[in-house]
Protein backbone atom coordinates (compact mmCIF):
# COMPACT_ATOMS: atom_id res chain seq x y z
CA UNK A 1 0.00 0.00 0.00
CA UNK A 2 2.84 2.39 0.91
CA UNK A 3 4.60 1.75 -2.41
CA UNK A 4 1.35 2.32 -4.32
CA UNK A 5 0.74 5.68 -2.61
CA UNK A 6 4.33 6.72 -3.24
CA UNK A 7 4.00 5.79 -6.92
CA UNK A 8 0.76 7.80 -7.18
CA UNK A 9 2.60 10.76 -5.70
CA UNK A 10 5.44 10.44 -8.23
CA UNK A 11 3.02 10.19 -11.15
CA UNK A 12 1.07 13.16 -9.79
CA UNK A 13 4.25 15.27 -9.75
CA UNK A 14 5.14 14.43 -13.33
CA UNK A 15 1.61 14.85 -14.70
CA UNK A 16 1.06 18.20 -13.02
CA UNK A 17 4.44 19.52 -14.12
CA UNK A 18 3.55 18.76 -17.76
CA UNK A 19 0.02 20.19 -17.47
CA UNK A 20 1.01 23.40 -15.69
CA UNK A 21 4.16 23.97 -17.77
CA UNK A 22 1.96 23.90 -20.89
CA UNK A 23 -0.43 26.38 -19.26
CA UNK A 24 2.48 28.70 -18.44
CA UNK A 25 3.49 28.51 -22.11
CA UNK A 26 -0.11 29.21 -23.17
CA UNK A 27 -0.35 32.19 -20.78
CA UNK A 28 2.98 33.60 -21.99
CA UNK A 29 1.73 33.57 -25.57
CA UNK A 30 -1.75 34.88 -24.78
CA UNK A 31 -2.69 37.86 -26.96
CA UNK A 32 -5.25 39.89 -25.03
CA UNK A 33 -7.36 42.64 -26.66
CA UNK A 34 -6.05 46.19 -26.35
CA UNK A 35 -7.14 47.49 -22.98
CA UNK A 36 -5.26 49.74 -20.49
CA UNK A 37 -6.11 47.46 -17.56
CA UNK A 38 -5.38 44.16 -19.31
CA UNK A 39 -2.24 45.09 -21.22
CA UNK A 40 -0.15 46.69 -18.46
CA UNK A 41 1.96 43.84 -17.11
CA UNK A 42 0.14 41.25 -19.21
CA UNK A 43 -1.15 38.16 -17.38
CA UNK A 44 1.85 38.12 -15.01
CA UNK A 45 0.30 40.60 -12.58
CA UNK A 46 -2.50 38.25 -11.52
CA UNK A 47 -2.35 35.99 -8.46
CA UNK A 48 -3.64 33.11 -10.57
CA UNK A 49 -0.57 33.32 -12.81
CA UNK A 50 1.77 33.79 -9.86
CA UNK A 51 0.34 30.57 -8.45
CA UNK A 52 0.65 28.83 -11.83
CA UNK A 53 4.32 29.79 -12.22
CA UNK A 54 5.22 28.97 -8.61
CA UNK A 55 3.54 25.57 -8.85
CA UNK A 56 5.28 24.77 -12.14
CA UNK A 57 8.61 25.64 -10.49
CA UNK A 58 7.76 23.43 -7.53
CA UNK A 59 6.71 20.43 -9.65
CA UNK A 60 9.83 20.79 -11.76
CA UNK A 61 12.12 20.92 -8.73
CA UNK A 62 10.52 17.98 -6.92
CA UNK A 63 10.66 15.86 -10.07
CA UNK A 64 14.40 16.48 -10.17
CA UNK A 65 14.74 16.12 -6.39
CA UNK A 66 13.01 12.74 -6.12
CA UNK A 67 15.71 11.18 -8.29
CA UNK A 68 18.49 12.73 -6.22
CA UNK A 69 17.06 12.30 -2.73
CA UNK A 70 19.02 10.31 -0.18
CA UNK A 71 17.27 8.94 2.91
CA UNK A 72 20.40 9.59 4.93
CA UNK A 73 20.32 13.32 4.20
CA UNK A 74 16.54 13.77 4.34
CA UNK A 75 15.67 16.73 6.53
CA UNK A 76 13.42 19.74 6.33
CA UNK A 77 14.43 21.66 3.23
CA UNK A 78 13.43 24.56 1.03
CA UNK A 79 11.00 22.45 -0.99
CA UNK A 80 9.16 21.37 2.17
CA UNK A 81 8.82 25.01 3.23
CA UNK A 82 7.92 26.03 -0.35
CA UNK A 83 5.13 23.47 -0.48
CA UNK A 84 3.71 24.01 3.01
CA UNK A 85 3.99 27.82 3.09
CA UNK A 86 3.15 28.77 -0.49
CA UNK A 87 1.93 26.00 -2.78
CA UNK A 88 -0.78 24.46 -0.58
CA UNK A 89 -2.33 27.65 0.91
CA UNK A 90 -1.99 29.70 -2.29
CA UNK A 91 -3.73 27.04 -4.36
CA UNK A 92 -6.65 27.11 -1.90
CA UNK A 93 -6.86 30.90 -2.07
CA UNK A 94 -6.81 30.98 -5.88
CA UNK A 95 -9.36 28.21 -6.35
CA UNK A 96 -11.88 29.19 -3.68
CA UNK A 97 -11.78 32.96 -4.23
CA UNK A 98 -11.97 32.71 -8.03
CA UNK A 99 -14.97 30.39 -8.07
CA UNK A 100 -16.70 32.24 -5.22
CA UNK A 101 -16.47 35.57 -7.06
CA UNK A 102 -17.26 33.93 -10.42
CA UNK A 103 -20.43 32.39 -8.99
CA UNK A 104 -21.59 35.83 -7.79
CA UNK A 105 -20.73 37.76 -10.94
CA UNK A 106 -18.34 36.42 -13.62
CA UNK A 107 -17.77 39.95 -14.94
CA UNK A 108 -15.99 40.89 -11.69
CA UNK A 109 -13.24 38.32 -12.13
CA UNK A 110 -13.30 37.17 -15.77
CA UNK A 111 -14.78 39.94 -17.98
CA UNK A 112 -16.53 39.00 -21.22
CA UNK A 113 -13.89 40.84 -23.21
CA UNK A 114 -11.24 38.25 -22.33
CA UNK A 115 -13.32 35.07 -22.05
CA UNK A 116 -12.72 34.10 -25.72
CA UNK A 117 -9.00 34.02 -24.89
CA UNK A 118 -9.53 31.67 -21.92
CA UNK A 119 -10.86 28.32 -23.21
CA UNK A 120 -12.51 26.13 -20.61
CA UNK A 121 -9.56 23.71 -20.39
CA UNK A 122 -7.21 26.61 -19.55
CA UNK A 123 -9.63 28.15 -17.05
CA UNK A 124 -10.08 24.81 -15.26
CA UNK A 125 -6.34 24.12 -15.30
CA UNK A 126 -5.36 27.40 -13.64
CA UNK A 127 -8.31 27.68 -11.24
CA UNK A 128 -9.25 24.08 -10.34
CA UNK A 129 -6.47 21.61 -11.13
CA UNK A 130 -3.99 23.83 -9.29
CA UNK A 131 -5.67 22.74 -6.04
CA UNK A 132 -6.08 19.05 -6.89
CA UNK A 133 -2.36 18.50 -7.51
CA UNK A 134 -1.18 19.91 -4.15
CA UNK A 135 -3.89 17.97 -2.25
CA UNK A 136 -2.70 14.71 -3.81
CA UNK A 137 0.91 15.70 -3.08
CA UNK A 138 0.10 16.33 0.60
CA UNK A 139 -1.67 12.98 0.91
CA UNK A 140 0.82 10.83 -1.00
CA UNK A 141 4.16 12.42 -0.14
CA UNK A 142 5.86 12.70 3.23
CA UNK A 143 6.93 16.31 3.76
CA UNK A 144 8.84 17.62 6.73
CA UNK A 145 6.42 20.30 7.97
CA UNK A 146 8.03 23.59 9.08
CA UNK A 147 7.07 25.38 12.28
CA UNK A 148 4.18 27.83 12.15
CA UNK A 149 6.63 30.71 12.59
CA UNK A 150 8.73 29.57 9.62
CA UNK A 151 5.71 28.96 7.43
CA UNK A 152 3.95 32.23 8.24
CA UNK A 153 7.08 34.28 7.53
CA UNK A 154 7.25 32.93 3.98
CA UNK A 155 3.49 33.14 3.41
CA UNK A 156 3.21 36.72 4.71
CA UNK A 157 6.16 37.79 2.57
CA UNK A 158 4.33 36.51 -0.51
CA UNK A 159 1.09 38.16 0.61
CA UNK A 160 2.71 41.57 1.16
CA UNK A 161 4.59 41.31 -2.15
CA UNK A 162 1.35 40.72 -4.01
CA UNK A 163 -0.35 43.58 -2.17
CA UNK A 164 2.48 45.90 -3.27
CA UNK A 165 2.03 44.59 -6.83
CA UNK A 166 -1.69 45.45 -6.76
CA UNK A 167 -1.08 48.97 -5.43
CA UNK A 168 1.72 49.56 -7.92
CA UNK A 169 -0.72 49.08 -10.80
CA UNK A 170 -3.42 51.03 -8.99
CA UNK A 171 -1.36 54.13 -8.19
CA UNK A 172 1.36 54.15 -10.86
CA UNK A 173 -0.73 53.06 -13.85
CA UNK A 174 -4.06 54.38 -12.60
CA UNK A 175 -5.89 51.05 -12.78
CA UNK A 176 -6.09 48.27 -10.23
CA UNK A 177 -5.62 44.87 -11.83
CA UNK A 178 -9.12 43.69 -10.89
CA UNK A 179 -11.82 45.87 -12.52
CA UNK A 180 -14.17 45.97 -9.52
CA UNK A 181 -11.47 47.66 -7.38
CA UNK A 182 -11.46 50.65 -9.74
CA UNK A 183 -15.11 51.25 -8.89
CA UNK A 184 -14.55 51.35 -5.12
CA UNK A 185 -13.76 54.41 -3.01
CA UNK A 186 -10.49 53.89 -1.14
CA UNK A 187 -12.11 53.31 2.31
CA UNK A 188 -13.98 50.39 0.76
CA UNK A 189 -10.78 49.17 -0.88
CA UNK A 190 -9.13 49.22 2.54
CA UNK A 191 -11.96 47.14 4.02
CA UNK A 192 -11.63 44.73 1.08
CA UNK A 193 -7.86 44.35 1.55
CA UNK A 194 -8.23 43.77 5.29
CA UNK A 195 -10.93 41.18 4.65
CA UNK A 196 -8.79 39.44 2.01
CA UNK A 197 -5.81 39.45 4.38
CA UNK A 198 -7.84 37.81 7.15
CA UNK A 199 -9.33 35.32 4.70
CA UNK A 200 -5.87 34.47 3.31
CA UNK A 201 -4.60 33.77 6.83
CA UNK A 202 -7.67 31.59 7.34
CA UNK A 203 -6.73 29.58 4.26
CA UNK A 204 -3.16 29.29 5.52
CA UNK A 205 -4.33 27.83 8.84
CA UNK A 206 -6.78 25.55 7.00
CA UNK A 207 -4.02 24.22 4.75
CA UNK A 208 -1.75 23.81 7.78
CA UNK A 209 -4.41 21.78 9.62
CA UNK A 210 -5.01 19.64 6.54
CA UNK A 211 -1.28 19.03 6.06
CA UNK A 212 -0.80 18.01 9.70
CA UNK A 213 -3.89 15.77 9.55
CA UNK A 214 -2.75 13.78 6.51
CA UNK A 215 0.81 13.58 7.90
CA UNK A 216 -0.50 11.78 11.02
CA UNK A 217 -2.08 8.95 9.04
CA UNK A 218 1.00 8.11 6.95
Amino acid sequence: MGKTIKMIGQINRLVFFVILAFNVYYSANLKLPMNPVLNKGGPWKYLTIWNLVLQTMYWGLVNIGQFMESKKTRKIGYLDIFFHSIILPLSMIVTFTFWAIYSLNPELILPKVIRPFFPEWHNQSIHTLVLIGPLIEAICTSHKIPTRKQGLKVFLFLLVTYLVNMHYFGFVHGNFIYPFLNQMAYPYKLVFFVFMGIMSLGFYFLSEKFHHSVAKIK
